[in-house]
Formats: structure tokens, C-alpha cells, sequence
């Protein structure tokens, strides 16, 4: 989906945060071949809003924090991970419910409907970085061409680099679609589904030598706490687990979908999504992101796993939570992208119009999500939205 990680002065310059699910903030498409595959589906509105909400608390600023929230915040990071499974999922659901239904797919219709949803509002929000410094939440960005090329990710030292440091995440699902596509026409030729799954194992078992190899790195220069993020939390090639999962549940789902069924009411579903997310959950509060060398191999896939699992299990018991999930999650899971986007900005604004003593504590952990939420709203209906409708404009 996120973001970075840790601390700096005011937390806002280096903790993490992710990029939010492609194509509708809400419910893009699901596979035709699922008998529930017209249904609004909440369960994954409140993971993207739970998403967005983790990520804000990880970078919610040390000043504010009040007593009772530091639990919720030391997990913030998780966030990241959870809209990676959910840009995967949707992404791979999008694409594979086109082709089961005999419509042609194709990679250029593929990319221009990604450019009309990401870059309007990022490219807004890019520009108000560097030509209105004083909004920043911090005064050093990276260079301009970095960002319009997605590869801020690469070499990214937070120290350095501390303003709009969440274009981490993005960086690392443009890379994903980039891929996508074209792994996906080659796939298409394949006889069996095996060519498919190596490929899924290969970028997961790469993915876990790569940080084998950067830790190993990281121990040598000290175990410097922001160089593991340079190292091993940002790069594209060691952060592909959560969209490999969902890639690899939305194929199950679509071509399995009786075995998907039955393995979402199982109790090994059930023992995958609760260790996986548990030992997780663990290695972060123990931890942090910079975690030792088990955590930094196996937290990452452990996590895919377990989110992948829950999805899952909602999805195959069709958990009703409509009442629950309205409107306030399908809400900020609408808004999410631009949410995630734009949160530092709006924050800092605050802090510049507002006394320091009222942004402390609860009140200001109230001021923050509703005053970061609001300018997300505006930003969805001026921008977001327009973008979307012309898109399917130029489509018909």
C-alpha cells in the first residue's frame, strides 16, 4: 500500500507507512467465479482502514502520544504489510475475474489505469513538498527526479531524507505493477499453474536470502537502527511477501474456489492467520522493525501469511459485518490513498495554527485523525474521484 520507520524528533520522519489498495479505495471487482463475488465485501474496507489508522499511529509524533497508546502505536508499522496483502489480492482479483470472463487483457490498459488512479494526487502532494517547504513535516527531501521515477525506496537513510518519507511503500507497489502484468502474460502461456507457484517461492525465498545477506551487512557496520531500514525494510526486492500472498490468494480464490472454501473454514486457516500474525505482533513489540535475524527471515512472510489467512476465512464464511464496517471504515478505506499521502502535511499545518499544549494526549490524537482524515476527504473529492471518473470516460 506505506512509509517509513522509527523515530526522529517529532516520529513523523522515519516511521513507516504503506500505500493503500489500488483501483477503488472501496471494492474493486472480485472474481466472478466466487458465488459472493458481487457483494460489498466490509471485512476488507476495515482492514485498509485498520491499515491506514496502524500507520498514522506509527507516525503519530512523540509529543502527543498519551498513556494507553503506545501498544496500538508500536505496531503501526504493521500497517504497511497489511495494504501490501491487500494491494496483491485485489490487484491479482482485478485481472484474473477479466480473463475467466473471455475479456482480453492487456498490459497498456493495465498501466494507464494504475497512472489515472496513483498520480493525480500524488503528484498534488509531491508539489506542495517542494514548492511549500514550510508545510513539510520536516525539512530535507530527497531529489525531485527520485520520486517521479518510484525509486526513493533504493538507498533511502531517513537521517538524510526526512520529509514525505512514506513514498517508501509506493515505491515498492509502482515496482509491483510494473512487474505484474508482464509476469502475468507469460504466465497465461503456461499449460499447468506450476511455472506460477515456483515463480511465487522464488520471490519469497529471494526476498528472505536478500535480508539474510543485508543483515549480515547491517551486524557488520555496527547495527546501526536506520541503516536496517536502508537495508532491509525499504528496498522493493526485500518487501515483496505481503503482495506475492495476495497474488497468491486471489488465484486460489478464483480457481480453487471450492478448496478455497473449504480451507477458509479449516482450522489450519485458522492456525496459520493466528501464529503468523502473532509472531509478528511479538517481534514488533519485543523489537521494533530493526528485528534480529529469525525475525528479519521469517516476520515479514509470517505476517504475509496470516493477514492472507484472515482474508481467507472471512471470505469463505462470509462474515456479514456490514453494520459493523459502515460508514465510518468503508469511509477511510475510501479515503485511504490520499490519507496515507497526505497525513504529515496536514499534521504539521496543525501544529503551525495550533498551541502545542492542545495537541497532547488524547486531544491531540483526536485532532490529528480527524484534521488528517478531513483534508484526505477534500483531497478524494477534488482529486481522487475526478481522476477515476475520467478514466472510465476514456475506457468505454
Amino acid at each position: 500500500m506505506s512509509g517509513i520507520v522509527d523515530g526522529a524528533t517529532t516520529a513523523s520522519s522515519d516511521r513507516a507507512i504503506s500505500t493503500p489498495a489500488p483501483d477503488s479505495n472501496f471494492d474493486p471487482p472480485l472474481p466472478a467465479s466466487a458465488p459472493e463475488a458481487s457483494r460489498h465485501l466490509p471485512f476488507l474496507d476495515i482492514l485498509r482502514a485498520l491499515a491506514i489508522l496502524l500507520v498514522m499511529s506509527w507516525h503519530l509524533p512523540d509529543a502527543v502520544e498519551p498513556a494507553g497508546f503506545s501498544v496500538f502505536r508500536e505496531l503501526g508499522w504493521l500497517g504497511v504489510d497489511i495494504f501490501f496483502v491487500l494491494s496483491g489480492f485485489l490487484i491479482a482479483s482485478q485481472t484474473l475475474d477479466q480473463t475467466r470472463q473471455g475479456k482480453p487483457f492487456r498490459i497498456a490498459d493495465f498501466y494507464v489505469k494504475r497512472a489515472f488512479r496513483i498520480l493525480p494526487v500524488y503528484l498534488l502532494i509531491l508539489a506542495v513538498y517542494f514548492f511549500l517547504p514550510s508545510l513539510r513535516e520536516a525539512p530535507d527531501l530527497g531529489a525531485a527526479w527520485r520520486y517521479l521515477t518510484f525509486t526513493i525506496n533504493f538507498g533511502l537513510d531517513y537521517r538524510v531524507t526526512n520529509a514525505f518519507t512514506q513514498a517508501w511503500s509506493l515505491c515498492v507497489e509502482e515496482h509491483f505493477y510494473m512487474l505484474f502484468p508482464l509476469l502475468f502474460a507469460l504466465m497465461a502461456r503456461a499449460k499447468t499453474e506450476r511455472p506460477a507457484i515456483g515463480l511465487a517461492l522464488f520471490f519469497i525465498i529471494a526476498g528472505m536470502l536478500l535480508r539474510y545477506v543485508s543483515w549480515g551487512v547491517w551486524t557488520e557496520n555496527g547495527q546501526v537502527r536506520a541503516e536496517y531500514f536502508t537495508l532491509l525494510y525499504y528496498p522493493t526486492y526485500t518487501r515483496l511477501d505481503g503482495l506475492v500472498a495476495g497474488v497468491l490468494l486471489a488465484a486460489a480464490r478464483v480457481y480453487y474456489p471450492d478448496m478455497f472454501k473449504a480451507f477458509g473454514r479449516s482450522l489450519p486457516c485458522a492456525l496459520i492467520a493466528v501464529i503468523g500474525i502473532g509472531y509478528t505482533v511479538f517481534c514488533a513489540l519485543t523489537y521494533g522493525p530493526a528485528m534480529p535475524l529469525l525475525g528479519s527471515l521469517l516476520a515479514y512472510p509470517a505476517f504475509a501469511g496470516g493477514i492472507a489467512a484472515t482474508i481467507c476465512m472471512a471470505l469463505a464464511t462470509r462474515v456479514d459485518l456490514a453494520g459493523f464496517a459502515t460508514p465510518v471504515f468503508g469511509f477511510v478505506a475510501m479515503v485511504s490513498y490520499s490519507l496515507y499521502l497526505s497525513h504529515k502535511l496536514t499534521y504539521h499545518g496543525v501544529q503551525l495554527l495550533l498551541p502545542e499544549a492542545l495537541l497532547a494526549g488524547w486531544p491531540g490524537v483526536a485532532i490529528y485523525y480527524l484534521a488528517s482524515i478531513a483534508v484526505a476527504a477534500i483531497l478524494y473529492r477534488l482529486i481522487e474521484a475526478p481522476s477515476l471518473t475520467l478514466r472510465k470516460r476514456l475506457q468505454q
